[in-house]
């Protein structure tokens, strides 16, 4: 298997990846797709330098995340709650 968008195998600059859709195609180019996920394809990018093409790290990359989006949800919607009974 062959990894083409260069910002994901890392052969490009790191500042490529906002100048880059999701697919690695220039964004103000006609043939974009016009995804313009930069935070995504970082993760992409470590997970490419951290496990290569290997599926079992990417899926630990993704419950990683998915643990701190679920921890940091259950604090802000905690700390609304408390503030809307105290007023």
């Amino acid at each position: 298997m062959q990894v083409k968008n260069e910002d994901v195998h890392g052969s490009s600059p790191i500042s490529s990846l906002f100048a880059h859709d999701f697919w690695g195609q220039d964004i103000s180019s006609a043939n974009s797709h016009k995804s313009y996920r930069p935070l995504t394809v970082l993760t992409y990018r470590l997970d490419f330098l951290l496990y290569g093409l290997d599926a079992y790290g990417y899926h630990i990359t993704n419950v990683v995340v998915y643990c701190f989006s679920c921890v940091f949800f259950y604090l802000a919607a905690k700390l609304w709650i408390d503030q809307q009974g105290s007023i």
